[in-house]
């Protein structure tokens, strides 16, 4: 999570500043940490920021193709290339995520953590 979390959360900063940055990590961290009580078990403990990563992604993702139709702060939603670093830097972050899954899960019995 540390890379997931320097690269997004970097990219969070630098597009939308360290007002929004700071505003998504408390709103995220809230969230996310409710959440897990919620429907977690109560015989474990949870540590982690995959919440937080998991959010900055969905969030690049979203606004990305948000703002690549032109829908805020427009109406008519009209095509631009403004959000094209938002969804590249959030696709590129799944697809990572995605690979280390694949990985780690062993769906196909050549890989993983129990070969």
């Amino acid at each position: 999570d540390t890379i997931g979390f320097v690269v997004l959360g970097s990219a969070v900063v630098f597009r939308h500043g360290p007002f929004v940055y700071a505003a998504l990590s408390l709103w995220l961290w809230i969230f996310v940490g409710v959440f897990t009580w919620v429907v977690g078990s109560q015989a474990h403990w949870y540590i982690g920021a995959s919440g937080l990563v998991l959010g900055y992604m969905v969030h690049l993702i979203i606004l990305g193709v948000l703002k690549l139709f032109g829908c805020p702060p427009t109406t008519n939603c009209a095509f631009t290339w403004e959000g094209s670093g938002d969804l590249v830097v959030g696709i590129a972050m799944g697809v990572l995520y995605l690979v280390l899954i694949y990985e780690v899960l062993d769906v196909d019995g050549t890989n993983g953590l129990t070969s």
